[in-house]
């Protein structure tokens, strides 16, 4: 599930893969502050299972147009030619890399088109394809699949999640996967062509030219990678990015799945690193990195992540997002997910921050089904962001709007659940 505002109104839609087949986008039709009002569509109707769906200007027309990916890793283009309608495909790029996150992104710096950045499950690596932005010449867009100018893939990963950030601030945005097998997460910089290093200085200030397997190639940008595991008994699952501190850096929070059957009791949270190394970790955990920038003495300062905080809630998390709640300037954290046992029950959980890297014991609401994705936006129009959680075992799509209120009871709550969608 992906928010974005599709038929340029101002109010930011919904675009969800269906299990069955096509693609569905809930239209925000909220019209004053403080009212939800959604209208769902099915559009893209096949029978193909879409893994995932974007949205980009194709044709120039200041529409955003429809790019997906099936479960056969083929992409389609259906252009939006007046809000809200979209044509059948008008571009098919055969399945050749297979099932992944992928993303739009105007990789080098020295052009004008925009590139398609893709981690794959079954080519174990991410791989970064050219294409025009032009819709029409496509730029031999197939052959472009078939011969990209970037690809890394590692020998053993398999993506479960990957997700864009400007880790570094140097203005090109960054590739950060989770990798279920080397537990870790792999952390691709990027490095703009025209800029690339060719030589570091030494402590005088003296020019050394870099070997020749560091300066990189005269025909593309290119990514730097790195591996971070902090733990081989935890696998990351989904990651959020937002900036948790004051230092200006986007920063990161990954749920993990420890493997250990027990969701353990209590909810606590440490910033020990080497409990992590415990053993009798609980089943799912949600952990917090800081990204620093350590100068390696080239032109580019090198991004690593540095573990801060580790929460724990007893439940099995399945989505997280990091956003302002209560617009006090500090990123808090929003996470969903069950608890199993007898009774299963589905919950929203809503962690404050009061400073950086300290947050309150979690809010918990209660949710209808079980959720496994979820988005965080001002969907009414009031200032507040608000919640959305998607259930596709029952095909419905729950909202949480943000009163504004305080957690304190006293207040009300902050967040009030609002009638369930049925997703056609």
């Amino acid at each position: 599930m992906e928010s974005y505002d599709v038929d340029g109104n101002g109010s930011p839609d919904l675009l969800i893969p269906l299990l069955g087949g096509g693609i569905a986008i809930i239209w925000n039709r909220s019209l004053l502050p403080g009212s939800f009002a959604f209208q769902p569509q099915t559009v893209a109707a096949s029978s193909a299972s879409y893994v995932q769906a974007r949205i980009a200007d194709f044709d120039h027309s200041g529409l955003p147009d429809l790019l997906t990916m099936d479960s056969t890793g083929e992409f389609q283009i259906r252009l939006q030619t007046t809000p809200g309608a979209f044509s059948e495909a008008v571009v098919s790029l055969p399945g050749l890399i297979g099932t992944g996150s992928f993303f739009l992104d105007q990789v080098n710096s020295d052009d004008s088109t925009l590139d398609l950045l893709l981690a794959s499950d079954y080519s174990g690596g991410m791989s970064a394809i050219w294409f025009e932005e032009a819709l029409l010449p496509w730029n031999n867009a197939a052959e472009s699949l078939l011969d990209s100018p970037w690809a890394d893939r590692p020998d053993r990963a398999e993506f479960s999640h990957a997700v864009l950030a400007d880790l570094d601030g140097n203005g090109q945005n960054d590739i950060i996967a989770a990798d279920r097998l080397s537990a870790g997460l792999h952390v691709y910089m990027h490095y703009p062509q025209l800029d690339r290093p060719q030589f570091r200085r030494d402590q005088f200030g003296k020019p050394i030219p870099l070997p020749q397997d560091r300066i990189y190639p005269e025909s593309t940008s290119r990514y730097r990678a790195s591996l971070t595991s902090i733990n081989s008994a935890l696998r990351p699952l989904r990651i959020a990015v937002g900036q948790l501190d004051e230092d200006g850096l986007q920063d990161l929070a990954v749920i993990y799945r420890s493997g250990n059957n027990h969701s353990g009791v209590e909810s606590y949270h440490f910033s020990d690193p080497e409990l992590i190394l415990s053993e009798e970790l609980p089943s799912y955990l949600l952990l917090l990195y800081r990204t620093k920038l350590e100068d390696d003495n080239t032109d580019h300062p090198v991004a690593s992540l540095e573990f801060r905080l580790a929460l724990h809630f007893p439940v099995s998390l399945s989505d997280l997002r990091l956003a302002d709640v209560d617009n006090d300037g500090d990123m808090d954290i929003l996470a969903c997910g069950e608890q199993s046992g007898t009774d299963t029950r589905s919950y929203f959980l809503f962690y404050e921050a009061l400073q950086p890297y300290v947050f309150a014991e979690p809010v918990a609401h209660a949710l209808a089904d079980h959720p496994l994705r979820m988005e965080a936006q001002d969907f009414d129009g009031d200032g507040y962001v608000d919640v959305a959680v998607l259930c596709p075992f029952t095909n419905s799509l729950g909202f949480l709007r943000n009163s504004g209120a305080s957690t304190n009871p006293v207040s009300g709550p902050r967040f009030i659940p609002q009638p369930v969608l049925a997703i056609p």
